[in-house]
């Protein structure tokens, strides 16, 4: 196997929190809210359907009219906010019969992820319902701590009780709960393909001196995507102050970053109100903190 097929290809679709921002204003990062896709040894794997997992879909269903092949894919939620869910109801891939789509997500008081996209989908705010939809979709709950393994040519994930056992052509997907987000918390994931590690974690209010969950779950990784929503301004001295909200700011970002020895940080889940020039701005302060960071941009693709 060459050096090209031992990576995997990280895109960033949306990179945006809380709600999507079209105009001129975003244009160089983007205005799509979050939709993260990994890539390697034959399978794709989404996190999170924000308005960016929409872009995909056209893609995947143009793929899919001129090759005749079935979309085949694993959709992945962190949590079930809005702006990680929106996009769903436009991913035109659900509405072909010939999709066959794994979706797994969290369980928690609120109910499971079946029982939370049908509860987005429920008329009379969208005309087909969950059930309607023609795919072959069959669904998971996950908890925390969770191992998905993922063989060569096997489209479904295998759950294993650890990722010992894993052959080296399979792609393996740790799951991490982490209480640090508003009220029900949310999933950080983990890929492990070939010796490379990249780890998600959006949407998680982190600490400047290190978040213990996420950094004992990210340690050793090559590239870590990390929610940076917030300036220190925002977050301790803002109309009103973010402290709480659920977010991190770039410092915290930052910190994780070193204390995992990562090599490279992409800075997620931008502020809305934020236009580029003023994140070209926080790009040049986090470099200058940590020279592997850099502000993700939407359409940007990363080899780990």
């Amino acid at each position: 196997m060459d050096e090209e097929q031992n990576k995997m290809r990280v895109s960033f679709l949306g990179v945006r929190g809380s709600y999507p921002v079209p105009g001129k204003a975003t244009l160089r990062y983007g205005g799509n809210t979050t939709c993260n896709v990994v890539e390697a040894g034959g399978h794709t794997i989404i996190v999170d359907a924000g308005t960016g997992i929409i872009s995909l879909g056209i893609e995947l269903v143009n793929r899919h009219l001129k090759t005749k092949e079935p979309i085949c894919a694993t959709l992945l939620f962190t949590h079930v906010h809005h702006d990680h869910t929106f996009g769903f109801m436009f991913f035109k891939p659900v509405y072909f019969q010939s999709t066959i789509i794994s979706i797994l997500g969290p369980k928690t008081f609120a109910g499971d992820i079946y029982q939370e996209l049908r509860d987005l989908l429920v008329s009379p705010y969208h005309p087909v319902a969950l059930d309607e939809m023609p795919m072959l979709a069959t669904f998971g709950n996950l908890m925390g701590g969770e191992v998905l393994r993922f063989r060569p040519g096997a489209q479904n994930p295998q759950l294993m009780c650890s990722s010992t056992g894993a052959d080296p052509d399979d792609l393996v997907v740790k799951v991490c709960a982490n209480p640090n987000h508003t009220k029900l918390g949310v999933l950080h994931y983990r890929f492990e393909y070939r010796g490379r590690i990249y780890v998600f974690a959006t949407d998680v209010e982190a600490r400047e001196k290190g978040e213990p969950t996420l950094c004992e779950f990210a340690s050793g990784a090559h590239l870590i995507a990390h929610d940076a929503q917030y300036t220190d301004e925002d977050y301790y001295r803002g109309n009103p102050p973010k402290k709480g909200w659920g977010h991190s700011t770039v410092k915290m970002a930052v910190k994780t970053a070193q204390i995992t020895g990562a090599e490279k940080l992409a800075l997620i889940h931008h502020d809305p109100e934020r236009e580029d020039d003023a994140l070209d701005v926080i790009e040049k302060d986090a470099k200058k903190l940590f020279p592997g960071a850099f502000l993700a941009r939407e359409g940007m693709v990363v080899e780990v």
